[in-house]
C-alpha cells in the first residue's frame, strides 16, 4: 500500500512539474530524502503526513490513495474522447 501511495504522490508531483526538493520544501523538509523514500515505498507515510503531502500538492488525501481521481485528468480524458472522431462514432453505436 505504501508503494502505491508513493506512486500516486510521485505522479501528482510530476504532473505539477515539481521536483522532490520543491515538494519537500513546501512541507518544511530541508532535503528531498523523505520524499524520495515515500515515493519509492521505503518509508510508510503516517496519516498526518499524508494530509500534509496532499495539502502541499493541493489535492485530497483520497486522491493520493488512488480512491479519487484528479478532476483535471478526468476532464482531459473526456475532452480527448470527444475530440477523437473515431471514439465519438464508437460511442454513438
Amino acid at each position: 500500500m505504501a508503494n502505491e501511495i508513493g506512486l500516486y504522490i510521485r505522479r501528482e508531483r510530476e504532473r505539477q512539474g515539481l521536483t522532490q526538493l520543491q515538494l519537500a520544501q513546501r512541507m518544511g523538509y530541508k532535503s528531498k530524502a523523505a520524499i524520495c523514500k515515500i515515493e519509492t515505498g521505503d518509508r510508510e507515510i503516517p496519516r498526518k503526513r499524508l494530509a500534509a503531502v496532499a495539502k502541499a500538492l493541493g489535492c485530497s488525501p483520497a486522491m493520493l490513495c488512488g480512491i479519487e481521481q484528479n478532476p483535471t485528468e478526468t476532464a482531459d480524458f473526456v475532452a480527448d474522447i470527444l475530440l477523437d472522431s473515431e471514439m465519438v462514432d464508437m460511442i454513438k453505436t
